[in-house]
This record gives C-alpha cells, sequence and structure tokens, in this order.
C-alpha cells in the first residue's frame, strides 16, 4: 500500500508536472513574442475556459474518480462508469445550448466586445477537449493509475509547446495561439483512451461487487462542483474583474503572478492525490495521520523556502523569466506568496477530503472564502486595481484556510503541532529568512545571486544537518519505487 502512495504521488507530479512544464515553457515564449494585451487576451479566454469546465463537468468526473477509489471489481467500476457517463453526456448537451444562446449577451455586457471578437467557437472546443481530458485523468486517479494521466500529459506537453510557440512566432496573435492549443490537447486523446480502456477490462478483484447509484454519483458530484466554482473565486475571478474594470494589458501583467504560483502547487497537489486513495480507504488510523504527517511535512519542505524566495526577489525572477515589462507587478508576487504558502497546505489536504466523503467541509471553506473574495473584488478591484485583486485574495483565502483546518480531526491536528520534522523544517526556513534578511541589509548588491546559491545549496544542506530527511530516506523511497 505505501509503494502505491509513493506510486500514485509520483505519477500525478508527472502528470500534472508534464503539463505545468510545458505552460512555464509556452508562458515564457508568449510574454516575449506576444504584446501585454494579447497576452492578456490569452490568459483571459484561459480563465473563462476554466470557469466553463467547472459547469460543463458538474463535479461528475471527480465524483466518479471518488467511486472507483472505493471498489475493486470490474463490475463495479464499470457500473460506475456507465451510470456517470449517462448522467455526464446529457448534461454537456444542455450546457452547449446555454452556452451558444448566452454567449454573445455574456461578452457585450460584461468586456468590451473585441477580447473575444471571433473566439466563441473556439471557447467551445477547448472547453470540450479540456472536459475529455479531465475524465481520463480523474478515471485514472481513481483506479490509481496516474501513470495514464502521466502519458497524456506527456504527449500533450510536446506538442503544446512546439505548436504554442510556432503559431506566437508566426502570427503574434492570441487567436492563433489558443487554435494551436486546441489541436495540441485534442491530438492525443485517442491513443490514451484506448489504454485507459484496457486497464478497466482488466479490473479483476476478488471483493464483492459495490452497487453505485446515479443519484450517489449526482449527490457527490454537486458539492464538489460547487467547491470548484467557489475556488474559481480565487485568482481566476480577478482576471475577470481587471478585464471588466482596466483593460487586457492588466489582465495580462496580472496573470503572469498567477501562472506563477499555479504551476508551483503541482508538488503538494501531488502529494494529496497520492494519500487519498489510501486515507479514502484507511480513515485517519494511526498509519493514515503518519503518513498524512509526512506529506505536509514535504508540502512545507518545498511551499516555505519558496514564499521566502518570492518575497525577497519577485522583480529580479519576473524581469529575468518573463522580460522586464513585467516587473511593474513584482509586489503583487511577493505579496501573493502568502497565498501559495496556504495553498500548497490545502493542496495536501483537500484530496483526501474529497476521497474521505468530507467534501462538505472544505466546500463550506471554499464557499465562504470565495464570497469574500468576490465581494472585495467589487470593492477594490476598481480603486486598486492589483493590489486590491491581491488583498482580496488573500482575505479570502485566509478564511477558506481557518475553515478548514479548524475542522481537522484534533487528533490530526495534534500529530501535526508535535511532528518533530515539521518542527525541524520551520526552524532551517528561519534561519533562510535570516539570511535573506542580512543580505539585502549588508549586500544589496549582491542580494539576488546569494539569495538564490542560499537556496539552491544550502537549504538542502540544513535540511540533511538537522535530520529533516536523511539518505536512507531517500533510496528507500527509490527501492519502493523501483518494486
Amino acid at each position: 500500500m505505501e509503494n502505491r502512495i509513493v506510486k500514485t504521488s509520483i505519477g500525478s507530479f508527472l502528470q500534472m508536472g508534464l503539463l505545468s512544464l510545458s505552460s512555464l515553457v509556452i508562458t515564457i515564449f508568449l510574454s516575449r513574442l506576444l504584446t501585454v494585451e494579447e497576452f492578456g487576451i490569452y490568459s483571459l479566454v484561459n480563465a473563462l475556459v476554466f470557469f466553463l469546465i467547472i459547469v460543463f463537468t458538474g463535479g461528475i468526473p471527480s465524483s466518479m474518480a471518488r467511486f472507483l477509489s472505493i471498489t475493486g471489481d470490474r463490475v463495479s467500476r464499470n457500473n460506475v462508469i456507465t451510470k456517470g457517463l449517462k448522467i455526464l453526456l446529457p448534461w454537456l448537451l444542455i450546457c452547449s445550448g446555454l452556452y451558444f444562446l448566452f454567449y454573445k449577451y455574456f461578452i457585450v455586457h460584461i468586456f468590451n466586445e473585441y477580447y473575444f471578437s471571433g473566439l466563441g467557437v473556439i471557447i467551445f472546443l477547448l472547453v470540450l477537449v479540456e472536459v475529455a481530458r479531465q475524465l481520463i485523468e480523474k478515471l485514472s486517479h481513481g483506479v490509481s493509475r496516474m501513470s495514464i494521466a502521466a502519458e497524456l500529459s506527456a504527449y500533450s506537453a510536446l506538442l503544446l509547446i512546439v505548436m504554442s510557440v510556432v503559431a506566437a512566432w508566426l502570427y503574434a496573435t492570441a487567436q492563433a495561439v489558443l487554435i494551436a492549443k486546441y489541436l495540441a490537447l485534442l491530438l492525443p486523446i485517442p491513443l490514451v483512451l484506448k489504454k485507459l480502456v484496457e486497464v478497466f477490462q482488466q479490473s479483476i478483484s476478488t471483493t464483492d461487487p459495490v452497487s453505485v447509484r446515479s443519484k450517489e454519483i449526482i449527490s457527490y458530484g454537486i458539492p464538489l462542483s460547487i467547491v470548484s466554482l467557489a475556488a474559481y473565486c480565487f485568482l481566476q475571478a480577478d482576471l475577470i474583474f481587471l478585464a471588466r474594470y482596466s483593460d487586457a494589458s492588466s489582465v495580462g501583467l496580472y496573470s503572469i503572478c498567477i501562472f506563477i504560483y499555479m504551476r508551483l502547487t503541482i508538488f503538494p497537489r501531488a502529494i494529496g492525490n497520492g494519500l487519498a486513495p489510501y486515507l479514502a480507504r484507511t480513515g485517519y488510523s494511526q498509519d493514515g495521520i503518519a503518513k498524512l504527517e509526512l506529506g505536509m511535512s514535504y508540502a512545507l519542505m518545498f511551499s516555505v523556502p519558496v514564499t521566502l524566495f518570492f518575497m525577497a526577489e519577485s522583480d529580479v525572477f519576473l524581469t529575468l523569466v518573463f522580460g522586464e515589462k513585467y516587473s511593474p507587478v513584482s509586489p503583487i508576487l511577493s505579496l501573493l506568496s502568502l497565498y501559495f504558502l496556504m495553498a500548497s497546505l490545502l493542496a495536501v489536504l483537500n484530496p483526501i477530503l474529497d476521497f474521505s466523503g468530507k467534501a462538505s467541509v472544505r466546500a463550506v471553506g471554499v464557499v465562504a472564502g470565495g464570497l469574500v473574495n468576490i465581494c472585495l473584488d467589487f470593492i477594490w478591484i476598481p480603486v486598486y486595481h492589483f493590489q486590491g485583486a491581491a488583498w482580496a485574495t488573500l482575505a479570502g483565502y485566509f478564511v477558506f484556510f481557518i475553515v478548514v483546518t479548524l475542522n481537522l480531526e484534533k487528533k490530526v491536528l495534534k500529530s501535526l503541532f508535535r511532528s518533530d520534522k515539521i518542527r525541524r523544517i520551520i526552524f532551517v526556513c528561519f534561519i533562510m529568512a535570516l539570511i535573506i534578511v542580512v543580505t539585502k541589509y549588508f549586500l544589496p548588491i549582491y542580494s539576488a545571486a546569494m539569495i538564490t546559491a542560499s537556496f539552491i545549496l544550502l537549504y538542502p544542506l540544513l535540511l540533511l544537518f538537522f535530520n529533516v530527511f536523511s539518505i536512507d530516506e531517500i533510496k528507500s523511497t527509490l527501492v519502493r519505487l523501483t518494486r
């Protein structure tokens, strides 16, 4: 079982990491090849697509994944797939009709129409292909075969890099890049879908079949859909408000900050995805809590130094990676690092809550936080623009973070607070914070290079020195992966 956790985490990391790596390469090229306004249009379309995916799926793929994780025989899994698709496909048809009926009205009354001139069809096609990809990913996750989703991401990543960059180079428009993105996402689906079908055909177990009703799939999917819609209020909805009250250039600048943190959360999300199926079966047993404690320590080990680095050197990072034209939002990147820290911790906990049948807890937190975020967006973005969007996100996400942590089992919270490993990680990061302060005060000219070198070279050595992890621990993990 422990091997399965590690392999599922690695598979999830590869699946998300490959797409994130391609997104990083693509975004770097696009930020330099496109104008800030065209990049803003591209980002705004992606934000709208993300919203429509939530509506079009209705949480059904995630619900199917949850029920697949607690079944072991082929009959039960086929039952989940059949009933899930009978719900999902008619819903897709309804949403498609509503989309074409209200698209023009929405665009004219919310944005300046030129933002989306001629993009209605490509937005719809992107939504459909993303729904198909999400379905493959969730079903793979449900049967702990994230290698299939990782393979899909590998093909897509390669095609996205080549086709998107070529489109931007030749045409320098958001529309050309979006068409290239659609084709790159579509092409690998048939091959990977065939492999997924073969896995389900081979899913044979001696356990008694588990009967899942359509009502159960819907009732579990609705809270997940509500959670996703509320989560959309963080970061993504800010782009909609910026487009409404400002312009596409503002969207382009702010979207760079969003992109960085959304991609960096792949590591803690992979940890949560690896733990989720296991904890769905075992609950908060002593062994389960120990696994959760280890997962949280890895998330902290990654997220805290990233937060410190962007607090200190966001301007240098933006200039070197994306170009000097994005340096005006460096204070926003620094401010949103606090969001990233909270998001990293919740990325470990959220999949576990979903798979353990406690999605309602996360739903309450994310809905409350999302409402706070949206209300503050209405008030602050028209006046403070970037700063208003960032502060609204921090306020709303803090509400979400508090609701989730307060609703965790007391024994889980006690275990996390008493963890020696977590305490040692926090102490090491405190040392790194002191190094940043001293370096920027005494050596401001060389601070960026020295701080970067400290995180690359000194931070791992400090983790080893304070016994946060050991060489033997790394070796044992590698051994488990090869079994």
